[in-house]
């Protein structure tokens, strides 16, 4: 899969935009996406990194307004994960996904804490 869309990024859900944060080092990740969230774009991503990702549609404005986040620290990384989701079948209203990768699993957890709590998706259980 060819990757289009990658920048940094900061998410402001309030006002539902995407932009670069200032004075805060510490949240600033490089987020790659917004990809269809099918079986057949998931499946055929050659990719097992770890990290933290994000589910949920894109809004008129091309951002995405976020309903779950989650992490994937596992050998299969973010796309077994993602793949794991599929089977599934909760999200009806999920139709794009996108991802930051992470270079230990304590910075993923740590940093999927973290948006848990500031974006509180609607699918999230935990963290709120």
């Amino acid at each position: 899969m060819v990757e289009t869309c990658i920048k940094v990024v900061w998410w402001k859900p309030r006002i539902q935009t995407l932009t670069t944060p200032k004075g805060d080092p510490t949240m600033v990740y490089k987020y790659q996406g917004h990809y269809q969230y099918d079986d057949g774009v998931v499946r055929n991503w050659d990719s097992s990194a770890i990290g933290v990702y994000y589910c949920g549609y894109p809004l008129s404005n091309g951002n995405l307004l976020v309903h779950y986040v989650g992490r994937a620290v596992g050998k299969d990384g973010i796309r077994g994960r993602l793949l794991q989701h599929m089977l599934e079948d909760l999200w009806s209203d999920i139709s794009h996904f996108g991802y930051s990768v992470c270079s230990t699993i304590q910075e993923a957890e740590n940093l999927e804490a973290s948006e848990i709590k500031r974006l509180k998706p609607k699918y999230n259980k935990q963290g709120k």
